[in-house]
């Protein structure tokens, strides 16, 4: 059989096999590793966002809070209310508590319809160069316009007078006043602007009451900013806190923050994404991930009302690449680990997979073996991959079944004599079968009964077979000659079998028909189970036994006109030798005589334990040739004396020819061998 060029042997088809299945695992694994860890860093900074967006809130609740409390407390001072001149004064301790308290309050002012007013100050790092401070103790500026005397000075921790200073009085009061409207008994919180006599930026709450007293809080973004910047995780990082109308309140960025100098409006901020992302927002789109001049971003925009006052939103925004950054090397080192421990495994795949080649590659062998009849009764190693073991078994099977068949179509090639080779096909085809008994019947010559020739049964010492008449209406017949088909029928039912003992009611017996090269039925093969089942076991060599019948009928066959032709030959010699008896005066029925004496020497010599007949012995086949080279003999000597008494043309030439004969001579040399 011609094996094509691109067959490959069965460790590389494994070693491919397995190879792809780690890979596909391990690729698997990755990406759904990798996939997990986005949603999981994903899901991470949507929690991040909502923790800014609600310490922002707090953040806001609490500058909004203190200066909303405030401004509430003292517009509705009844001191305030009905106090004047110098009374009013009395507000400033409370005052400065509260900006001791509360650094992001930078100051505090007082507007009274008279036109009185006050103004507290927190004296820090922020505060206007052009106002004259000059002691390291000073803490607080205190100026105010009382009964139209002004009055500029500075208080101690401990509200201490440390100095008095001089101040442009007008210009001084004109950029402390706001000149927003501020509607009665309502908070009015101004758009982040750069705060009066500072240089931080801040917002203006505002607030007045019905008698006309107006008080505004002057509030630093700079803890906002502070915030906001606390939250930054990578340069790409971006917090904005804007209202409605994009005024900026606070703006962080990882690339550095926008200077404090001028209002910032969202227009103005130096990052393109932040408008972006904004009319993305605006345009009812939610932002989570989203793609801006070719990189991927993560964003999310949080409204805030702190304390109900005007919407405030608060942007953050990151690239995804920047978020993902430890995802990303979690990612790498995942896939370099993978690839590592597949590295290391592929010389462990490799002898794995020869491991396992290695008993299909004996089976092979063993296969090739066969295929060429060299039959090794060596049981092939153990395998515990149980597939294997089993075709292993199957294997020394075939070979068993194989060897058998040849075995035994060769012993029936050779036999010369007919219950011989019956014998010898009836104990083979029941050890292939694993029967406990064996029958054989064969069709007589007048083709009236089947007569038994082999009746053997393990179990039972003697079985006695009788003949079948063939014109008998049995189930027998009707399977075996009419149906020409297997049939099994329970022991005890057989009226043609007989044992010297009882036998057990589940013993079955199979007949199977033998045909004939024309199909004629011209005997039956039966097995006999003593347990049953006798057609499950039959099924399961069924094809065996068909092929194997198959050729014991032609065999069966060909003996039979083998046996009748030597019977044909030795009657013709027979009645010749008669006929040269009764016609010849010179035989004295010699030829009658000289074979049976030639028998009885031969046998002696057979029998003889004397010296000279020690190694004598004929087998069966020089047997025949002996009876017939007796008849031989006698007829050719007679045809000698009288062939010049034949006058008959034609009968001299046969008897011409019959000496020349190759039987003829071969009948003589055995004469000369028994001579010898």
């Amino acid at each position: 059989m011609k094996i094509s060029n691109r067959s490959f042997p069965i460790h590389v088809h494994i070693v491919t096999i397995i190879i792809f299945v780690v890979v596909l695992a391990t690729g698997t694994q990755v990406v759904l590793t990798n996939q997990a860890m986005s949603e999981v860093i994903f899901k991470a900074n949507s929690k991040i966002f909502e923790r800014i967006a609600e310490q922002t809130k707090h953040q806001l609740n609490s500058h909004y809070g203190t200066a909303f409390a405030a401004l509430g407390s003292f517009s509705n001072s009844h001191g305030l209310k009905t106090s004047k001149g110098s009374d009013r004064l009395r507000v400033v301790p409370e005052v400065v508590h509260l900006l001791s308290q509360f650094e992001h309050v930078q100051t505090y002012v007082f507007e009274f319809e008279d036109g009185d007013s006050i103004v507290i100050k927190r004296i820090n790092d922020a505060l206007s160069p052009d106002i004259p401070i000059a002691h390291p103790d000073s803490q607080y500026l205190i100026v105010h316009q009382i009964s139209g005397k002004k009055q500029a000075y500075t208080l101690d921790n401990n509200l201490n007078l440390v100095e008095r200073i001089e101040l442009d009085s007008e210009h001084f009061y004109a950029n402390s006043r706001t000149s927003a409207d501020v509607s009665p008994n309502t908070n009015t919180i101004s758009k982040p602007t750069k705060l009066a006599h500072s240089t931080s930026m801040g917002i203006v709450i505002s607030r007045t009451n019905e008698f006309g007293m107006r008080v505004s809080v002057d509030v630093l973004l700079k803890d906002l900013r502070d915030t906001l910047q606390d939250t930054l995780t990578n340069d790409s990082s971006i917090r904005v806190l804007y209202n409605d109308d994009g005024a900026v309140y606070a703006f962080s960025s990882g690339e550095g923050n926008q200077q404090d100098s001028g209002v910032l409006h969202i227009s103005e901020i130096n990052r393109d994404i932040v408008p972006h992302a904004i009319e993305r927002k605006n345009g009812g789109e939610t932002l989570g991930r989203f793609s801006y001049q070719g990189e991927n971003w993560f964003g999310r925009i949080v409204t805030i009302r702190p304390l109900d006052s005007e919407h405030i939103h608060l942007l953050m925004a990151a690239k995804a690449s920047s978020i993902f950054d430890e995802g990303e090397l979690i990612k790498r080192q995942t896939f370099y680990a993978s690839l590592l421990v597949f590295l290391i495994m592929l010389p462990c795949i490799y002898i794995v997979s020869r491991l396992i080649s290695k008993p299909i590659v004996r089976a092979r062998a063993k296969a090739k073996a066969i295929e060429n009849f060299q039959f090794d009764n060596a049981p092939l190693p153990h395998s515990y991959i149980k597939e294997i073991q089993e075709l292993n078994h199957a294997q020394v099977s075939t070979q068993s079944t194989i060897s058998r068949f040849i075995t035994l179509t060769d012993g029936i090639a050779r036999q010369q004599n007919l219950d011989t080779m019956l014998e010898l096909v009836c104990s083979n085809t029941a050890a292939s079968a694993s029967a406990d008994g064996v029958l054989l019947y064969l069709l007589d010559a007048k083709g009236d009964q089947l007569i038994p020739h082999v009746a053997q049964f393990k179990p039972v010492e003697d079985v006695h077979a009788e003949p079948i008449l063939v014109k008998d209406v049995t189930r027998f017949i009707e399977h075996i000659f009419n149906l020409k088909k297997p049939q099994a029928f329970p022991f005890n039912e057989l009226t043609h079998l007989r044992a010297n003992q009882p036998i057990n009611d589940s013993c079955e017996v199979i007949y199977i028909p033998l045909q004939n090269r024309e199909g004629l039925v011209i005997g039956s093969l039966g097995l006999i189970f003593e347990q049953g089942s006798a057609d499950e076991v039959y099924r399961q060599h069924a094809d065996y036994l068909k092929t194997l019948l198959g050729y014991v009928s032609v065999a069966i066959e060909t003996q039979q006109m083998l046996e009748s032709q030597r019977a044909l030959l030795n009657s013709f010699i027979k009645v010749f030798a008669g006929s040269l008896d009764k016609k010849s005066p010179y035989t004295g029925n010699h030829c009658q005589r000289v074979p049976i004496l030639t028998e009885w020497l031969t046998q002696a010599a057979h029998d003889s334990s004397l010296p000279p007949f020690k190694g004598f012995h004929l087998s069966e086949k020089e047997w025949q040739e002996l009876k017939m080279a007796g008849c031989y003999m006698t007829v050719a000597k007679s045809l000698r004396q009288n062939m010049l008494s034949i006058n008959r043309p034609s009968l001299r030439l046969f008897t011409i020819a019959f000496m020349k004969s190759e039987r003829v001579s071969r009948s003589l040399n055995v004469i000369v061998k028994l001579s010898s």
